[in-house]
């Protein structure tokens, strides 16, 4: 799934797989006075029809030390949240919507597609290994390439400390 922020008819609109994501908006209400985004600073990118009128759906507000976004719509799509986390600088694994859970030493990598995956690490890690095959898959690194079985969990030590097993 990709999301893109395209033109269409005038408006910056977020795109999901090229679909206007509008489409698929519900109204919701916005912390305002009157519940909806009435500020002319933000960057509003869909809108949402509800009780006749057409109001902002989706809204990036830009401080100076943080941003502020908005949706309408509840349970956005992974595509889209991920969009947001990297927009806010955060750093993103992988882009392929596998579950990732990562701790200083640790990644876990759950897939249910499987396939050729490029795991981006956000700093240089001594060593890349799986755990469960006790292989050392790189060192030196900030990236690696790995092919994953459908429907599998891998766990990867990264780290330079020593542990029983590993060579």
């Amino acid at each position: 799934m990709t999301a893109q922020v395209k033109n269409y008819h005038g408006t910056p609109t977020v795109f999901i797989n090229d679909i206007p994501y509008f489409y698929r908006l519900m109204w919701g209400s916005p912390p305002t006075t009157d519940g909806y985004v009435l500020d002319a600073c933000a960057r509003r990118y869909n809108v949402v029809y509800s009780q006749g009128r057409c109001q902002p759906g989706f809204v990036i507000k830009e401080f100076s030390t943080w941003k502020s976004i908005y949706s309408a719509a509840p349970n956005l799509p992974a595509g889209v949240l991920r969009g947001i986390a990297n927009f806010a600088g955060v750093h993103i694994y992988n882009d392929e919507g596998d579950v990732i859970y990562a701790t200083k030493d640790l990644l876990a990598i759950h897939t249910t597609a499987g396939g050729h995956r490029e795991i981006k690490l956000p700093m240089i890690a001594p060593q890349v290994y799986e755990l469960f095959s006790n292989i050392i898959i790189s060192k030196e690194t900030d990236q690696f390439e790995v092919v994953l079985p459908s429907s599998s969990t891998n766990l990867y030590f990264i780290g330079d400390r020593k542990y029983p097993g590993i060579t």
